[in-house]
């Protein structure tokens, strides 16, 4: 097991967790606020859809999803990306290498999914979000994969 690769995905990991932990954190905790609209911030801002057609959109800002389910659900999602890439970091059997790569594939497909909308995202964050994906994705391949014979 490389040392370099097990803290790379451990890093990862941890990042993951505590996006996700200060997404569900009580409003009044502000530095949690601050950190918790790193990856939401990847999104546009949500257009509240209206019965009236001549009626101007609504756009509801990043403070005000706090309550939202989608805004719960991502937070979810990032807890679980995160702690299953830090049991990859610790333990690198083959499941757990194989759960960490897909979490990897997951995310990059949820983000061109996203992309390929061409109206949820922005164009920058989510490149960089998915770079990201792409160079751990290979940290498991090149790291890790050889390893499970």
């Amino acid at each position: 097991m490389s040392l370099l690769a097990s803290v790379i995905l451990g890093m990862d990991g941890v990042l993951y967790v505590c996006l996700g932990g200060c997404m569900l954190a009580p409003p009044r905790l502000v530095l949690m606020r601050e950190v918790a609209t790193l990856y939401p911030a990847l999104f546009k801002p949500l257009r509240e859809v209206s019965v009236d057609p001549e009626a101007t959109p609504v756009i509801r800002p990043v403070s005000d999803l706090v309550h939202d389910l989608g805004y719960r659900m991502m937070a979810y999602l990032l807890l679980l990306v995160g702690v299953a890439r830090l049991l990859t970091s610790f333990n690198w059997g083959c499941g757990y290498v194989y759960l960490g790569l897909w979490t990897c594939l997951a995310e990059m497909g949820m983000i061109c999914n996203e992309l390929l909308r061409q109206e949820s995202m922005y164009l920058h964050g989510a490149m960089a979000a998915l770079m990201g994906n792409v160079f751990l994705g290979m940290s498991y391949i090149i790291l890790a994969v050889p390893r499970c014979g």
